[in-house]
């Protein structure tokens, strides 16, 4: 059921409409436009309350049972939303909602999916997240998954702004090092030659000595 402003007991008179949203409109229709902005505003308001507390609702069933039990709860079909929709935000709790600094008409500009997906997010990073949302910017599964790539490497920190420059750092190290082989492996194949030709003049002056003895023995 939607609740009228009057009911609400909150005026939508306090709306500011921008001027191209008005322009040439009458009186009439501009304060119907109020009402229906104020409308908007206030259910978003009430969609993220019911966000938050099934959120929060889901994450205390979940620390009450064991895994076996969560998953067949979550299989059996007793909520009227998808397992995975019910994992996200259970996640999305854990990971950062509980403690988040954000109102519940925050959590109209973004999905459970990019929810879920901010518990995985370094500490600086959700706060830029939680920074967009309390501007009222959109947070998109994409933004998210952006900020997800930017956090630090296995290879001893390295942030993955620069990774590029470390690649192609790294890329030419490689080239050097294939040169640096493959002059190894020339000089290698020299070296074997050259061992080849002194055994065999060795073979030869070996001989050479057997013939000698003999005569001397003659």
């Amino acid at each position: 059921m939607t609740l009228s402003t009057q009911e609400l007991g909150i005026s939508s008179d306090n709306i500011i409409l921008p001027s191209s949203a008005i322009e040439g409109l009458k009186p009439f229709q501009v304060s119907m436009m109020k009402d229906c902005v104020y409308q908007v505003r206030n259910n978003a308001k009430i969609a993220g309350e019911l966000l938050r507390s099934t959120a929060a609702s889901l994450y205390e069933l979940k620390q009450n049972l064991v895994n076996k039990e969560w998953m067949a709860f979550l299989k059996s079909g007793a909520l009227p939303i998808p397992e995975k929709q019910a994992r996200d935000l259970c996640a999305a709790w854990e990971g950062w909602l509980k403690d988040a600094d954000v109102t519940d008409g925050d959590l109209v500009f973004i999905g459970t999916r990019a929810m879920a997906k901010m518990k995985q997010l370094e500490p600086e990073d959700k706060k830029k997240v939680v920074k967009k949302l309390k501007a009222g910017e959109k947070v998109t599964e994409k933004y998210v998954d952006t900020l997800k790539e930017k956090t630090y490497t296995l290879l001893n920190g390295v942030d993955k702004d620069n990774w590029e420059s470390v690649t192609k750092d790294l890329g030419g190290v490689n080239k050097e090092l294939i040169a640096s082989n493959s002059g190894f492996r020339s000089e290698n194949k020299s070296l074997l030659e050259k061992i080849s030709t002194l055994t065999k003049e060795n073979e030869e002056l070996k001989k050479k000595i057997a013939e000698l003895e003999k005569m001397v023995a003659v």
